[in-house]
């Protein structure tokens, strides 16, 4: 499926318009993209080689959350915790087997909760560009919005962080939406 998108990209052809597999932002395509010159760069196989990010991203999430928990129970329990998620059968079988890549997603909702909880208090701002660089990658954090847009103190926060949350997303599909409306939408926003 993901050679798919490369090759789609590849052939010049528009990952919306020509196609009807491809239901993300352009951020994918160009990871898949960089994932393919490193399997021909290591001569490893794509398979293999799109799998690193998600592995990547895997140990960044255990780290990060090892280190949110490390401030509220001891670091041992802190550190058993980041294992499991590390080694929890649903996280390597969705990053190591199915090569899904919401842990990437994942890791932007993670920096904002431990930046939140080092500094004592974020900015909309900044909670809207973490959860926006977190939308932008996977649409599968949007389950956040909620949580967070009501944990903003007043209208001007409010709007603030939905501005910022909502803008890299917007960003990244504007000038394929401009150039067919009706497939951006059938593909990524249906």
């Amino acid at each position: 499926y993901w050679e798919k998108i490369v090759q789609i990209v590849q052939s010049g052809k528009d990952l919306y318009a020509d196609t009807k597999i491809y239901v993300y932002t352009p951020v994918w395509s160009w990871i898949l993209l960089g994932m393919n010159r490193v399997s021909q760069w290591w001569n490893v196989p794509f398979s293999f080689a799109v799998r690193l990010p998600m592995i990547f991203a895997d140990v960044i999430n255990s780290l990060t959350i090892y280190l949110i928990l490390k401030q509220k129970v001891e670091k041992e329990s802190a550190f058993m915790m980041a294992g499991l998620f590390a080694l929890n059968p649903v996280s390597i079988l969705v990053s190591g087997y199915h090569a899904q890549f919401d842990n990437l997603a994942l890791i932007f909702v993670l920096l904002l909760i431990l930046a939140e909880q080092r500094t004592g208090s974020l900015s909309a701002a900044a909670k809207g560009f973490f959860f926006g660089l977190s939308a932008a990658v996977k649409q599968t954090t949007i389950f956040f919005a909620p949580f967070l847009f009501f944990r903003q103190k007043g209208l001007f926060a409010k709007i603030l962080f939905s501005s910022l949350a909502a803008a890299p997303f917007i960003l990244l599909l504007l000038p394929d939406f401009l150039a067919h409306p009706h497939q951006v939408f059938q593909n990524v926003l249906n």
